[in-house]
């Protein structure tokens, strides 16, 4: 868990615990919470905050009852804290998913969306830096929370876009990149067409190890191409 001061500059999520006292009921949320933090690190921020010792905090966000959990969503730009508030049962399944909600999309791409097959071709049309696109079993949006959290930290040096299987047809993606298994994740150079499979452990730390990588040679070089590359073909109509 995190100190409650780092949730601010960042902005990726945090939670607020209001509480007089710390009765029985908050302790049977902190445990739930405490396992979600441990899975979720790396993800998202997760903290508690006991209202007898941070009082002043607790009443600019004007907690009353107990657990109380508040989500910040980090929005670019926007210098006010957007956040969401949850007075539910706190379970490790209710946090994750309200964990997962506050992770920002606005940096991934629904890359093959039913019916619009003019968007493929759009998001491989990107010139200025590489394409990152990740293969996925679900049938639609949104993207993982994984796959979120890193477009959020490369969203400056990478274009994010997640390939989702909509229907038992697999997507052109999936037979133009060769992908014959889920996660995948490739790396596109937009320079040439060429693409770099992913081949890690599917974690927060490794992928990002990975990317890092490529962010160097692509600065370096204008590429951001690895030994094992795999000239992709021409989209139909580009």
């Amino acid at each position: 868990l995190s100190p409650f001061s780092c949730f601010f500059p960042n902005r990726h999520f945090s939670r607020v615990w209001g509480s007089k006292k710390l009765g029985k009921k908050n302790k049977e949320a902190e445990g739930p919470w405490t396992e979600t933090a441990q899975h979720l690190r790396n993800l998202v921020h997760l903290g508690l905050v006991n209202c007898d010792t941070e009082k002043s905090l607790c009443e600019e966000f004007k907690i009353e009852g107990t657990p109380t959990v508040l989500a910040f969503s980090y929005q670019p730009g926007n210098k006010r804290l957007n956040y969401g508030r949850y007075e539910g049962e706190v379970t490790r399944e209710s946090a994750t998913k309200l964990a997962e909600k506050a992770l920002p999309s606005q940096f991934v791409w629904d890359v093959n969306p039913s019916g619009q097959p003019h968007v493929p071709r759009r998001f491989l049309g990107f010139t200025d830096k590489p394409q990152v696109l990740l293969f996925t079993d679900r049938p639609n949006p949104p993207a993982p929370a994984l796959f979120k959290a890193i477009s959020l930290n490369f969203k400056d040096s990478f274009h994010f876009g997640t390939v989702f299987k909509h229907s038992d047809r697999p997507s052109d993606l999936f037979l133009k990149y060769n992908v014959r298994k889920t996660p995948s994740i490739i790396v596109v150079d937009p320079t040439d067409g060429t693409s770099e499979m992913y081949n890690g452990k599917i974690g927060f730390k490794e992928i990002s190890t990975f990317l890092e990588d490529k962010q160097r040679k692509w600065k370096k070089g204008g590429q951001g191409r690895g030994q094992s590359q795999k000239k992709a073909g021409k989209e139909e109509g580009s």
